[in-house]
């Protein structure tokens, strides 16, 4: 999700908001390959799932890791800004679209995958696995690593990060070690801040070689070296460099400028699209297969997968134009004393 600071564009890095596309449409594809599979389009074991456990070894790692991108950043404002600014960017939209999200689920259970129950409601305030995991997870850690950064480095802290998940890795301490995990990713965005800007800038040849070679990895080597349920640091790190590759080169080539837009609006609206997806490809699977009586697994695939990117873009768009940006984010430094003192001073 977008990680800086609303009202400031011109301090965008623009090849990071089209990895935040891509890795957003990665998302999605995983979240509808694995429903028609549980509905039975696609065969498990088969290609689909092979897809899927392939996509999850780094995508949603990929955001952790752009998110650390702008960490020090945000916390030059202070810690009262940034804890303001990260309640008011994650914690709000993970509570109130997360009910929505599990009331709507168990609601319309025989239209979903299953019913949830109401208890992983109360998870929502607190819990960094819960149903919006990321979010949570990225506010606990956002705050964690603002702490250490007062007599650490991001280095430092990445380091940290490591040697804890490793020490904790054997023991039975799922929550902490989930947290640690991700504080990888989030850390080493962070301390790899300046050298992502540089390599950016690398020539178009050198980045296209760098993508193929951080693909095969990442591909390869879950194809034959790592089981489906396995965290593989190597292979998680060649997907995140896979998707900046990717991503550098869709900004500079001038033949590519169609998907360059479409992956930046889709980038810059990417906590939307994490907020309301599910609610849209549901809801567009119930279409297709109920009324219209859509069958074919590809062109369900497709069609989900868009539904699940362009609907959630609309209603945000539209939410945009009517004033109504609150429904997913709220500006809170705006309503404090702190907040309007330094607007002041700035």
């Amino acid at each position: 999700m977008n990680s800086q600071p609303p009202g400031q564009p011109e301090s965008r890095v623009w090849f990071v908001d089209i990895a935040k596309g891509i890795a957003i449409s990665l998302m999605v594809l995983g979240h509808v390959l694995g429903g028609l599979t549980i509905r039975g389009f696609f065969r498990e074991p088969g290609p689909a799932s092979d897809i899927r456990g392939w996509l999850y070894t780094f995508h949603m790692a990929t955001f952790m890791f752009l998110s650390g991108l702008f960490l020090d950043a945000s916390l030059v404002k202070g810690f009262s800004r940034f804890l303001l600014g990260r309640l008011g960017r994650l914690y709000y939209p993970s509570v109130i679209w997360g009910a929505i999200n599990i009331l709507c689920a168990n609601l319309f259970w025989q239209f979903t995958n299953g019913h949830m129950g109401y208890r992983v409601l109360v998870g929502l305030l607190y819990d960094p696995t819960s149903y919006s995991w990321f979010l949570m997870t990225l506010l606990e850690l956002s705050i964690l690593y603002s702490l250490l950064r007062v007599w650490a480095p991001p280095g430092g802290i990445f380091v940290i990060s490591g040697l804890g998940y490793l020490l904790i890795l054997r023991l039975d301490m799922p929550v902490v070690t989930h947290l640690f995990w991700w504080a990888i990713w989030i850390s080493l965005g962070s301390f790899l801040s300046h050298w992502v800007r540089t390599c950016a800038k690398l020539p178009l040849a050198v980045t296209a070689a760098s993508c193929l070679v951080f693909a095969a990895v990442s591909a390869g080597g879950y194809r034959y070296l790592v089981s489906p349920d396995a965290r593989n640091a190597i292979l998680t790190a060649a997907g995140i460099g896979t998707v900046l590759c990717i991503s550098s080169v869709i900004d500079r080539m001038g033949s590519l400028r169609v998907a360059r837009k479409m992956l930046l609006h889709a980038g810059r609206r990417s906590l939307e699209i994490y907020l309301l997806h599910s609610v849209a490809w549901v809801l567009a699977r119930i279409i297709l297969i109920n009324l219209l009586h859509v069958t074919n697994s590809t062109l369900l695939l497709v069609l989900l997968v868009a539904a699940g990117v362009v609907m959630p873009i609309a209603v945000a768009d539209c939410a945009e134009r009517l004033n109504c940006s609150w429904l997913f984010s709220l500006n809170l430094t705006r309503f404090s004393k702190i907040g309007q003192a330094q607007e002041v001073h700035a």
